[in-house]
């Protein structure tokens, strides 16, 4: 299965899930995800990896993700999001390790910066 089809796959993980605790077809998430090396070079330096370990600039070249996937939250169909986004993240993860992937759930990011890189509308909110 491609990257693409993949990610397809999981982010329909959560998709079915809330269809089950909400059965309102609109859902404040919105998700972007970036698979290419040059989108992922963009994203990786507005992450900050391991406080606790301020000399350490995060994973080499080759160990950096292949992919990122953004969740967002539209301000303009709700302004609460719960924990849904921890949830959505929650399914994707589970499902990427069912598919012999590994992952990481990263909330250290320099969200403004990131923002004006990938220029995400003013309605669209980091988690």
């Amino acid at each position: 299965m491609n990257q693409a089809k993949l990610i397809t796959k999981l982010l329909n993980l959560w998709l079915t899930w809330r269809a089950f605790r909400h059965p309102v077809p609109t859902t404040p998430l919105k998700y972007l995800y970036y698979n290419t090396a040059k989108e992922c070079e963009r994203i990786f330096p507005f992450l900050a990896w391991a406080g606790y370990l301020p000399d350490w600039p995060g994973p080499e070249k080759g160990e950096r993700p292949s992919a990122y996937i953004i969740i967002l939250g539209d301000k303009s169909i709700s302004d609460i999001f719960g924990v849904d986004h921890g949830i959505a993240a929650h399914c994707i993860l589970l499902g990427a390790t069912d598919a012999g992937l590994g992952g990481c759930i990263i909330g250290s990011i320099k969200r403004d910066e990131l923002s004006n890189e990938l220029s995400i509308p003013d309605n669209l909110r980091f988690f």
